[in-house]
């Protein structure tokens, strides 16, 4: 069995396997992995690859020094869902619709970045730790495994569902579980 590529888009951590493709040649070539990490509510000056000494991001600090780091990236909006619609369609939220953290959906009609990068042979897994980023705000689409359960709050006691989350070291628990699920190279 031949592992044709992997992404691991974690809205709060991730990580990814090695991967090859065939091409129309029939020549195999290596597809980079892809790790995608959102931060709700983060600010650049708070990590230490941008800068901040006494910053306890060493992780993500390494996934910066060896991946891409943007030092210019502006949020469509300062709300989580129309962000991530954007982020995973590349499109404005005028464009995708989705424009406040309410009832507003992403619609299947709209490629993402899962999809886009499935249709050229990656494996594609999500792992995510917010109320406003599971699937069901239409997140899920073109991903083989999104994993967002969350612990339910019991309806009537005053909480806030918006406000259910998981920690960080249980997410990537979770992406790392699901990433040893993915077929080796052969």
């Amino acid at each position: 069995m031949k592992m044709i590529g992997m992404v691991w888009i974690v809205v709060a951590m991730s990580s990814t396997g090695c991967s090859r493709q065939s091409t129309e040649e029939g020549e195999e070539r290596s597809l980079p992995n892809v790790v995608l990490v959102t931060l709700d509510t983060t600010r650049a000056d708070r990590l230490g690859s941008y800068g901040r000494e006494d910053a306890r991001t060493d992780t993500l600090d390494a996934l910066a020094a060896a991946g891409e780091r943007f030092t210019r990236a502006y949020s469509p909006m300062p709300l989580t869902i129309p962000s991530h619609s954007t982020i995973f369609t590349g499109l404005e939220p005028y464009t995708h619709g989705v424009r406040s953290n309410s009832d507003q959906i992403l619609e299947e009609r709209f490629n993402t970045m899962a999809e886009i990068f499935k249709a050229h042979g990656y494996a594609t897994g999500a792992s995510v730790a917010a109320f406003v980023t599971q699937a069901s705000w239409g997140f899920g689409q073109g991903f083989e495994e999104y994993r967002d359960e969350l612990p339910r709050k019991p309806v009537g006691d005053g909480k806030n569902p918006w406000t259910e989350e998981r920690p960080g070291n249980l997410v990537i628990d979770d992406a790392l579980g699901v990433l040893a699920g993915f077929p080796e190279d052969s």
